[in-house]
């Protein structure tokens, strides 16, 4: 486990609790609760990094789970920006737009139609580019 820099580990707890019990002076009484906690706190540390690994291990799962879920447009993504400024055709379900394309985004690109119309088109509905 790594260690975050303002966490302390159990020993450097138990070292500093017996430069404050040395300064201190504390009584049999308050020195066993002293312990007492000490130890408490060793096991709520021990069983907050097992939970902090666990929560690592789901995390680095469910990263691996969305970039195989989440399209990469990367590609399609260059071949739009090659044709920044040109009219463009773009086939998709719901038939041919053709524009100039005036910006491509991470997942959209946007046609700027003769008639002046300005249309998004998904990168999820591309089915040719013309």
């Amino acid at each position: 486990m790594s260690k975050r820099p303002d966490v302390l580990s159990v020993d450097q707890i138990r070292a500093r609790t017996l430069v404050v019990k040395k300064a201190v002076g504390f009584t049999p009484d308050e020195e066993k609760e002293l312990r007492h906690l000490v130890h408490k706190l060793a096991r709520e540390l021990h069983h907050l990094s097992r939970e902090i690994n666990a929560l690592n291990l789901k995390y680095a799962r469910l990263e691996l789970q969305v970039q195989q879920v989440v399209p990469n447009f990367a590609a399609l993504q260059a071949q739009l920006q090659s044709r920044m400024g040109q009219v463009t055709t773009i086939v998709t379900p719901s038939g041919p737009v053709t524009g100039t394309v005036t910006l491509v985004g991470t997942d959209v690109v946007e046609l700027s139609e003769p008639d002046g119309s300005i249309v998004l088109v998904p990168f999820t509905s591309i089915v040719a580019i013309e």
